[in-house]
């Protein structure tokens, strides 16, 4: 009984693994969002900039190109976080599943 207490303690603990990494991938997610939210703002300053739609000024140019060049540094830090993430959630689940096949569990029929 002390095995099977155990494997439901390291089953418990894995699923609270998995919860925190998926909590953390989906913050990865909304900040990829807003860099290319960022991205998107800073191309459209910049080619309203080069079109005349907008009054040349070297802050709104310096700004403009600084969100596009942030943003994608942003986004491609986040995105290889996200993917290194994605690999540890796979990993804890496949640990998880077996355990659970080890638990040796024993299926309950109906009357």
């Amino acid at each position: 009984m002390n095995i099977d207490m155990s494997l439901h303690d390291d089953i418990t603990d894995l699923e609270t693994e998995i919860d925190r990494l998926a909590e953390a991938a989906e913050r990865c997610r909304k900040i990829m969002v807003v860099a290319r939210g960022a991205m998107a703002t800073g191309s459209v300053v910049l080619a309203a900039l080069v079109l005349g739609l907008l009054r040349s000024d070297a802050l709104i140019l310096l700004t403009s190109v600084t969100a596009i060049l942030a943003g994608i540094a942003v986004f491609g830090s986040h995105r290889s976080t996200l993917q290194e993430l994605k690999a540890k959630i796979a990993a804890q689940e496949a640990r998880r599943s077996g355990l659970i096949d080890a638990m040796d569990l024993h299926v309950v029929k109906e009357a």
